[in-house]
């Protein structure tokens, strides 16, 4: 919590200090993996946004997709080609946000980590989703943990409506 009287240069430094500490529990996770699980997590936020038929989790063209402010990068890519050779993302294509962003929670990345530990990941999906596009979301979710569970991992989603209270200070931490 800000002490009331911090200014913007200090929430940016404490920012700045959580993400940076935030990515460290991510690489340490993900260097504790075996390397045919750590794609899980290289590709898990482009599974919720491209939503690409030969990705694992597809389920159909209706299923919500789209993640805010999500970008992928070189390393996603080639992830993503090895497990669909023909994978591209396409360009100019404008996705409808379904989602503001994952979450890894518990423990994971962190000095309390243990091989037995699962992993608990928050969906925060935009609230005024249907009741039909959030059973497609979770039917996704439970096909993508399945995947995962294929790779020896185990995986629990938790679809999360974001809530926020100003759209301004919405911002997402990726796996």
């Amino acid at each position: 919590m800000l002490p009331l009287n911090a200014d913007r240069l200090e929430a940016f430094k404490i920012q700045r200090r959580f993400m940076n500490v935030n990515q460290l529990r991510v690489t340490r996770m993900k260097e504790s993996l075996a390397s045919h699980q750590q794609i899980f997590f290289h590709v898990l936020p482009l599974l919720f946004h491209a939503n690409h038929s030969l990705m694992p989790g597809y389920l159909s063209k209706d299923c919500p997709s789209g993640v805010s402010d999500y970008s992928s990068n070189a390393a996603t890519l080639r992830a993503a080609r090895k497990l669909a050779k023909s994978f591209s993302m396409r360009k100019g294509v404008v996705y409808q946000v379904a989602g503001h962003s994952t979450y890894l929670m518990g423990s994971s990345g962190s000095i309390a980590q243990s091989n037995d530990n699962d992993f608990e990941l928050w969906l925060c999906h935009r609230p005024e989703l249907s009741e039909a596009a959030l059973k497609l979301l979770r039917r996704k979710a439970q096909a993508v943990e399945s995947w995962a569970a294929d790779l020896g991992l185990e995986v629990h989603f938790f679809l999360m409506s974001a809530r926020v209270l100003n759209p301004e200070q919405s911002s997402s931490c990726r796996v």
